[in-house]
């Protein structure tokens, strides 16, 4: 039997589906927070939105897209920018 790709209105409707049916409280689907995709930004969201548990997708992300070098050096200035504001 051939498969054949689902239409539009079938993945909408599914969608719809899978988003009333989620967990109880919907906490995951309370907001959404728009981020310009750069290594400063994602990483300043991830400082001050704690506790932030999908870390380890973006940097792997942010490696791929931007370089290992411009994302850990974006990670060092922020983690010693936020460690200052803590420590005031």
């Amino acid at each position: 039997m051939e498969k054949r790709p689902m239409s539009i209105a079938v993945l909408a409707m599914a969608w719809q589906k899978n988003w009333e049916n989620g967990v109880r409280d919907k906490f995951e689907n309370q907001k959404l927070f728009p981020v310009p995709f750069t290594p400063k930004d994602v990483v300043s969201f991830a400082y001050s939105h704690q506790p932030f548990t999908p870390g380890p997708t973006l940097y792997h992300a942010l490696v791929h897209e931007f370089g290992r070098s411009m994302v850990e050096e974006a990670i060092d200035e922020l983690s010693l920018s936020f460690a200052d504001q803590e420590g005031s």
